[in-house]
């Protein structure tokens, strides 16, 4: 070859390499025995190399063979073998071991009808199928908030207004939805000074419970969030900082509030929380999504609170229940009557239908005019819910149990809530027994005949030792 052609193809190899040094993407050209004769900047900088350690060396020489060697090598050998141009999308380690997504094209470099070597060009494309799968990821998660809201509409416990199936449900589907640790529904105490908390539900756990009263004076600052705002979103808590004396939120690392307007006023509050994890070890942020989606919850229990007033104002509780007034001008009891304590209509009337063939039945929907029928009419035995608007059934059984009137009245828990420690905290409060919902109707009538035999049994040994006649019900 002569010097001015030696020129021109060293002229044109220049000028090769100045254009391949300027593309973004990684590019190198090989001959058949697979050593390197060009390289970009690009993969230069990608492998944390100089050009140098590339040229005239094969994969096996610069990385001392292993994995990567082979990769490449299998496809560069399949261009050659098969002549033809090889597409693939590829997961590429860098120096750093950074993973990074590239879309590869490999073929055959042909000089005068012969193949001389093999050229590989990768573009990285992690930004983009980041993007695509955010955006991916975002639709399906919104479509899975939607089905969630869809299966909360469709209960038709927010239609009769069963406040605590409502607030089990709500509570159970935000924390799945959501994938947090906790959910949980709150409504405002009788006092307006604390929230009460009437189903909690723990991811953990997988399981509902009570939670004790929170305090609104101890914490003046939330209280006011809780009134003046829609929303409190808090991204990002520093836990050690934040109320570290709350058992509640060690650990916590954000937290969303959706508190409930029902009739123009405070009902109470869907709380939503999420502990630092290996998903969150530094905190989080809540999306606009899962901020939409809390709102809704609390609108959804809203239209529960708004069903059940509605339910007693216009209905009067006529679904088998007699109002306050009506049990206490009839006062003529007999050995076998049943006093039911639940705010849920249906309740009442699967239970009345059970027994009022047999027993004399009453009903309230309130633990306060519980106390008060109570200790009128002396039942022989109560059928309590937990959950009610005004107190909750364990103040029912305290202020039952705690006064010498009705102490030895039976008390037979009947509720949603059929977590153990519910469960343990009634009996040792004083009730009885036991029965979660949804309830075997068998199994209730038999454990409450159980109850009034042993009544009747007892009340004949004490007539017998009186020399009275006892008044039992056949």
């Amino acid at each position: 070859m002569s010097n001015s052609g030696k020129d021109n193809q060293s002229l044109q190899e220049n000028i090769l390499s100045t254009l391949l040094d300027t593309i973004p993407d990684l590019f190198y050209a090989k001959d058949l025995d697979m050593r390197y004769t060009h390289v970009s900047n690009a993969m230069v900088n990608f492998y944390d190399l100089t050009r140098e350690d590339f040229i005239g060396k094969t994969n096996d020489e610069i990385w001392h063979g292993g994995e990567i060697s082979e990769h490449f090598d299998e496809i560069n050998h399949k261009v050659v073998d098969e002549k033809q141009m090889v597409v693939r999308e590829e997961y590429i380690a860098n120096s750093y071991g950074e993973v990074r997504s590239f879309n590869t094209t490999r073929m055959p470099i042909w000089v005068n009808g012969e193949i001389s070597g093999v050229v590989g060009i990768g573009s990285d494309v992690t930004e983009y199928k980041d993007r695509e799968k955010a955006i991916a990821n975002s639709f399906e998660y919104a479509k899975l908030l939607s089905e969630s809201l869809v299966r909360i509409t469709r209960s038709p416990a927010i239609t009769i207004g069963d406040l605590e199936t409502v607030a089990m449900l709500i509570a159970q589907e935000g924390c799945t939805a959501l994938n947090v640790r906790s959910a949980g529904v709150w409504r405002l105490a009788p006092s307006g000074t604390a929230l009460r908390c009437i189903s909690y539900y723990h991811s953990g756990t997988g399981k509902h419970s009570v939670a004790e009263d929170y305090d609104m004076e101890s914490n003046p600052k939330y209280t006011s969030r809780l009134k003046t705002q829609r929303l409190i979103v808090v991204n990002n808590v520093n836990a050690y900082e934040y109320e570290v004396d709350d058992p509640y939120n060690v650990g916590l690392c954000a937290y969303l509030e959706a508190p409930i307007y029902a009739g123009g006023k405070l009902y109470g509050v869907i709380s939503i929380e999420q502990n630092r994890s290996d998903d969150y070890p530094d905190g989080r942020e809540w999306t606009l999504e899962e901020q939409s989606y809390a709102s809704s919850l609390a609108d959804m229990m809203a239209l529960a609170v708004a069903s059940f007033e509605k339910r007693v104002a216009y209905e009067k509780i006529a679904i088998a229940a007699n109002s306050k007034e009506e049990i206490l001008a009839d006062v003529k009891v007999r050995a076998g009557s049943i006093l039911i304590v639940d705010d849920d209509p249906q309740t009442i009337a699967v239970l009345t239908k059970t027994f009022e063939n047999k027993h004399r039945v009453y009903a309230v929907t309130s633990g306060i005019d519980a106390i008060e029928v109570a200790k009128e009419i002396m039942p022989d035995i109560i059928l309590l819910d937990v959950i009610m608007p005004d107190m909750n059934g364990y103040e029912v059984i305290i202020a039952l149990k705690t006064s010498s009137k009705t102490s030895d009245i039976p008390i037979i828990i009947i509720t949603g809530h059929c977590d153990a420690d519910v469960e343990v905290k009634s009996l040792q409060l004083g009730a009885i027994d036991f029965i979660p919902k949804p309830f075997n109707l068998d199994l209730v009538k038999l454990r409450v005949e159980n109850q009034l035999k042993i009544i009747n049994y007892i009340r004949t040994i004490e007539a017998d030792k009186s020399g009275e006649t006892p008044q039992a019900e056949e």
